[in-house]
């Protein structure tokens, strides 16, 4: 009997003392800007592990060349197509934007002639190593679906742009707007 009242006490203490330590979800808090190091025009993001050091607003890293509104060698041509929305913290494809990559995906069948561009984005919560990784998965999550949905995934590249130009101090609610993909025809 004193061995089983012993082991629910001894049970119950380490349920009570783990689930002390366990406190609420804490979302990614900004980043102050010491972390980023200026010098005239040149900009380093933290590690770089994604190969995206920014230099006078040009993308040089694994994800192809971009500047002065060609992306390696092809015009890129805005506002043909919506960008794709995201939830807070989120790289799920919503029900409410699959309407909108499916007429994405019409379009592009339509066009061949036409590559795809997808620059992931994130609004200004968190880190920039952690935006950048979170906008480098909303971009895949895209080009993912867009795959399943017939095009070619050798006619979409992916550049994930992070919270670089986000609009900061936005409540979360006002900030969903920074929460996407933009997706660019490239010709």
């Amino acid at each position: 009997m004193f061995g089983i009242k012993f082991t629910f006490l001894l049970s119950s203490l380490v349920i009570i003392l783990l689930s002390s330590c366990m406190g609420p979800y804490q979302p990614p808090t900004p980043s102050d800007s010491s972390s980023n190091s200026v010098n005239g025009s040149f900009i380093v993001l933290g590690n770089d592990d994604f190969g995206l050091t920014q230099r006078d607003g040009q993308n040089n890293g694994q994800y192809g060349k971009q500047d002065e509104g060609y992306f390696d060698g092809k015009k890129m041509l805005t506002g043909t197509l919506k960008p794709t929305y995201f939830s807070f913290d989120s790289t799920a494809v919503e029900a409410s934007q699959r309407a909108t990559l499916q007429a994405s995906a019409k379009y592009l069948i339509n066009n061949p002639e036409y590559d795809l561009l997808i620059e992931g984005r994130c609004d200004w919560y968190g880190t920039e190593d952690y935006n950048l990784q979170l906008s480098d998965r909303r971009a895949n999550s895209v080009s993912v679906y867009l795959q399943d949905l017939g095009i070619d995934s050798s006619r979409i590249k992916t550049v994930p742009k992070g919270s670089l130009e986000a609009e900061v101090g936005l409540t979360k609610s006002r900030a969903s707007k920074d929460r996407r993909a933009d997706l660019i025809l490239l010709k």
